[in-house]
């Protein structure tokens, strides 16, 4: 996005903010209309699994994730349509409650949570009937167990999985020990920053980035047409794969010096380096990359 005029404040609380039939932010409209777009999908699922070793007690931790579920109305979200508009709804708190999948007495424990692991993963939510979160706890063995956590990426993002990971944290060992969590009050949920976004970005500052945008996207957006061993297909899918590899200790050094000897950082030149490779191996100039930001440039999010 190009840098936007006028947005000099910070989001914050407001009383008078509607939470019950609430404006979504840009990145949710955007996840929204790909639901829309193909209903059903997986895509946009986001999971982490948590191994968690020596006693475990269920009671504490299902108690635990109900505070942090208390604590955060975007783990109280759902969507629906008003005047062919999208809006959330924030619904009251009501405890979850929690069940252990015992996994410890099939031959091999780890290969039958793989599975599990990969089936509910790509089990899809419904971002109108809820809950866009799912939480499965699975026991290898008496003092191991594996906590999978699934949510849809438009109540959440890796960044958050984090913030989720230390609060629950935080209340399991507070009640362990019958002692205050501390945990400062949160200075705003997502729905202010929502609030907030609509009323920065709007009237002249929208219009001139979406003019930017038009101009910037003109045009047919040209296939990146790559020398592959297989044919590619029309069909659009999810699919994907990874391809890990290592840069050496001289490598990685010799890399970070080139960054800040430009007065950019890493991440820039590696992208530099990742185009200047699909320039030469396609012949094209223009193609798209995407990368994952974290949008976060304001201490209050």
């Amino acid at each position: 996005m190009p840098a936007t005029e006028n947005i000099s404040d910070s989001p914050a609380a407001d009383d008078s903010t509607d939470r019950e039939l609430c404006p979504l932010s840009f990145a949710q409209e955007r996840l929204w209309f790909l639901d829309q777009l193909q209903p059903g999908s997986s895509a946009y699922n986001i999971s982490q699994g948590w191994r968690l070793e020596g006693d475990f007690d269920l009671a504490t931790f299902e108690a635990a994730l109900n505070e942090v579920i208390r604590r955060h109305e975007t783990l109280r979200i759902t969507f629906s349509r008003v005047e062919g508009k999208p809006v959330e709804i924030i619904s009251a708190f009501q405890p979850v409650t929690l069940q252990v999948r015992d996994l410890s007495r099939e031959s091999d424990p780890e290969a039958a949570a793989s599975r599990f692991v990969i089936a509910t993963a790509n089990q899809p939510f419904d971002l109108q009937r809820g809950p866009l979160f799912r939480v499965e706890l699975l026991k290898l063995s008496p003092h191991e167990h594996l906590a999978l956590f699934t949510l849809h990426h438009i109540i959440s993002d890796a960044w958050s999985f984090e913030i989720l990971r230390r609060e629950l944290t935080e209340f399991y060992r507070a009640k362990q020990t019958k002692t205050e969590v501390q945990l400062p009050e949160l200075p705003i949920q997502y729905l202010d920053y929502a609030h907030w976004q609509r009323e920065q970005i709007s009237g002249e500052t929208l219009a001139h980035d979406l003019d930017f945008w038009r101009k910037e996207l003109a045009g047919e957006l040209s296939r990146l047409d790559l020398p592959t061993d297989f044919s590619s297909t029309e069909a659009e899918n999810s699919a994907g794969e990874s391809e890990p590899f290592e840069l050496s200790a001289e490598l990685t050094h010799a890399l970070k010096t080139l960054a800040q000897t430009e007065g950019g950082t890493l991440f820039n030149v590696l992208l530099a380096v990742v185009n200047a490779w699909l320039l030469r191996i396609s012949c094209q100039t223009d193609f798209i990359i995407g990368s994952r930001i974290s949008g976060r440039d304001q201490v209050e999010t």
